[in-house]
């Protein structure tokens, strides 16, 4: 069975170019005149993983035995694609996309940490607390570049493949935050805020050809797109000095606060769709 496949593969490979040298030999016309379409669109879906750390800052009164780690975040990431001046068989294209992606808010690794807290204003010491939390991202970012592609296409009219290559470049507006949340549930704490920042992505695509205007991608890159950074001021702030004494959830979510959660700005991107040229 797989020996038949791989016979299959090579032969398909080889048939292409054979097929597309008779056809330029027997449809002239066609390739003098035929074989450009000025516009394509091409929606695409997938997802992108994105690095995340998460590591303590410090915090006022409190000491803590977790230093740092990391853990992956996944995304969903929808697109559509406009290009210009594109030919059906390949080429030089630009064009421009717009797109979203909307982090998966999953907590999909537990850390351990192990807290004191010294309450100066009561002379009081809570701790040591041993506890596991995980931090949850939300939000996500949309998003509008400009992309310059080269696309290589081999093959008949009737069926082809093709490589490419796309550098994009452009604006990102970014929104949502992170929440930290231990085993007692309303012990959380977060940060939400919108920025603007730069996207830059560099990928590459596999398609396969069906007719002479439509083709199936898969299309792999990096995002590159700087983190938003966290404002300390919108934190949910507990006081710790209020001349009361505090519950031991009001110190474990104080104690929450010391810690700082960034995105790596490298994501990992990987997405299908088709494209379908047209006058």
């Amino acid at each position: 069975m797989k020996r038949g496949v791989l016979i299959a593969t090579v032969l398909l490979f080889a048939a292409l170019p054979l097929m597309s040298l008779a056809q330029e030999q027997g449809d002239p016309a066609e390739n003098t005149y035929g074989l450009w379409k000025r516009n394509f669109a091409s929606p695409t879906y997938g997802v992108a993983f994105f690095n995340s750390r998460v590591e303590w800052k410090g915090l006022e009164s409190t000491q803590s035995s977790f230093n740092k780690g990391e853990f992956m975040v996944p995304a969903v990431d929808l697109r559509i694609f406009r290009g210009v001046n594109v030919s059906r068989r390949g080429g030089f294209y630009t064009g421009a996309e717009v797109g979203t992606i909307i982090f998966i808010p999953v907590s999909n690794k537990d850390f351990s940490d192990t807290i004191v807290v010294d309450d100066i204003e009561m002379a009081y010491t809570y701790g040591p607390d041993p506890y596991t939390f995980n931090v949850e991202v939300f939000g996500g970012a949309v998003f509008i570049m400009m992309k310059y592609g080269l696309r290589y296409d081999f093959g008949a009219s009737l069926l082809g493949v093709s490589l490419g290559f796309e550098l994009g470049a452009g604006a990102a507006l970014q929104v949502g935050g992170y929440r930290i949340v231990t085993d007692i549930a309303d012990e959380d704490t977060g940060s939400d805020q919108i920025s603007f920042n730069l996207i830059v992505e560099p990928s590459a695509e596999f398609g396969v050809r069906l007719g002479k205007n439509f083709r199936f991608l898969v299309k792999g890159g990096l995002i590159l797109m700087p983190p938003i950074v966290q404002d300390e001021k919108m934190f949910d702030n507990y006081v710790l000095y209020d001349g009361t004494v505090n519950s031991p959830e009001e110190y474990r979510r104080y104690a929450l606060q010391g810690y700082d959660v960034e995105l790596n700005p490298v994501a990992y991107d990987l997405r299908v769709g088709f494209a379908l040229n047209f006058n």
